[in-house]
């Protein structure tokens, strides 16, 4: 063989050994572009099924009842109204797969005055769970709610990225406010290369139509109101 062919072979020889090392490292870096993208896309969806359904029991009129708003719907996760639908639309196999576990929690507070008795120009400090109704599509979802009876929430400057028992600052005022805490397992489509994850998102929403009270309800299925 002549010395341009041993020199052309031995080049294509060695593009196919470079070619075979490198291709599992694009593969790699291709999913994991991939899964990242697909995360954040979760995320985002969490965070828009949870502000949707703060909007939508703020938006419910003074003095209404809200214990038979608490349906939950076959198949699909959501709260559902007999006039108006906040539904999130995520079957299993969408996101988060056969495996996939969730839990809601939708809660009343009514802010306290710092002074017992107040009535004007008073400032609120703390607030108390007036009620709240929590469903789980799976027992193993791994979330306790931080927002029951008993438990006051307090004002924070630094709002937390998972609930706890505080609400921001700047919230606090005369009245109500609904909060919606809402967790999900987010199922990578490889489990085996990636673990999964929890995704939490937290919305709150300031009652229009009921600005100085709260949303009044009565003890029912998944709804507990607090003395």
């Amino acid at each position: 063989m002549s010395a341009p062919r041993r020199f052309l072979s031995a080049t294509q020889a060695s593009a196919i050994v470079e070619f075979s090392a490198i291709i599992p490292l694009l593969i790699a870096l291709l999913y994991g572009v991939f899964e990242y993208s697909r995360f954040l896309t979760f995320k985002r969806h969490v965070t828009f099924y949870a502000e949707s359904i703060a909007r939508f029991y703020s938006g419910v009129p003074a003095a209404t009842n809200v214990t038979n708003y608490f349906v939950l719907s076959s198949g699909d996760m959501g709260l559902y109204s007999v006039q108006e639908e906040a539904s999130m639309d995520l079957r299993a196999g969408k996101y988060y797969g056969s495996t996939g576990q969730w839990q809601i929690q939708v809660t009343s507070v009514s802010f306290q005055p710092s002074v017992t008795g107040c009535t004007t120009g008073c400032t609120y400090t703390s607030a108390k769970v007036m009620w709240y109704g929590a469903f789980g599509g799976n027992s193993t979802a791994g979330y306790v709610s931080p927002r029951a009876c008993g438990i006051t929430q307090t004002s924070t400057t630094t709002p937390s990225l998972t609930p706890d028992n505080t609400i921001p600052s700047y919230y606090f005022q005369k009245g109500g406010l609904m909060i919606v805490d809402l967790v999900m397992t987010y199922a990578p489509l490889f489990s085996s290369i990636v673990s999964a994850q929890k995704v939490y998102a937290i919305a709150y929403s300031i009652p229009v139509n009921y600005p100085d009270t709260y949303l009044p309800a009565t003890a029912g299925t998944n709804l507990t109101v607090c003395p």
